[in-house]
């Protein structure tokens, strides 16, 4: 699991949006990617536009309102996460700069 906040808020300076992942179609719309940094890379998926995608984001998320989301499942023919970005929303004049924090966990069940 991923969980993220806004330090500040309200957020309206590239806030994030998720996309419902049962909206996503994984072998069409993920594209793989190298993330490639000066001590590690990582393989990321870009995803590729799809009307049928539905996104959604809080808006003016106050620094007390966390957003959590699945970044993994391994449970067969299960989405493999929730995407997410930040955006431009066009109005970050009225708000400060973004400032945020994320944590991840991993989540063992059994049954």
């Amino acid at each position: 699991l991923s969980v993220w906040k806004p330090l500040a808020g309200p957020l309206r300076d590239y806030p994030m949006a998720y996309c419902d992942a049962k909206t996503m179609d994984p072998k069409n719309d993920l594209f793989p990617v190298d993330e490639v940094f000066p001590t590690v890379a990582n393989e990321v998926y870009q995803v590729l536009y799809n009307p049928n995608h539905r996104w959604y984001y809080i808006p003016d998320q106050l620094d007390s309102e966390v957003t959590i989301f699945a970044g993994y499942d391994s449970r067969r023919g299960q989405s493999l996460s929730v995407p997410h970005c930040s955006f431009d929303l066009g109005d970050a004049s009225s708000g400060v700069p973004r400032q945020s924090i994320e944590v991840r966990a991993f989540v063992f069940l059994q049954g």
